[in-house]
């Protein structure tokens, strides 16, 4: 069903209160937010949920320690990345097999 929204709330994206709120070429759309409580997530969909959580971790540690964060900036900024992209994709090579030893910044 279609419905004209207050012009203000055209530009509106995520979520609240049960619904979501998405852009799409067509136009606004609402939809009910959906219920993920009985979804069952794969092994695989486990395994990578914790690694994201893992390099989370691992960046905001190193952000919150001005020393390490200075030297990560300086590694960053060479490499032509972000921090956060520098410093998670070194996180991904020092886990996955057969990755290269990154620097460590002291």
């Amino acid at each position: 069903m279609k419905a004209d929204l207050n012009r203000s709330l055209l530009w509106l994206r995520g979520t609240i209160d049960g619904g979501s709120y998405k852009r799409s070429p067509h136009g606004q759309v609402i939809t009910r937010k959906p219920d993920m409580s009985r979804v069952k997530w794969s092994p695989k969909q486990e395994a990578h949920r914790a690694r994201m959580a893992e390099a989370v971790r691992y960046y905001r540690a190193i952000r919150d320690n001005p020393e390490q964060a200075a030297r990560y900036r300086e590694l960053a900024k060479a490499a032509g990345l972000s921090v956060s992209a520098y410093v998670i994709g070194l996180r991904m090579l020092e886990t996955r097999p057969g990755g290269e030893n990154p620097p460590k910044a002291d």
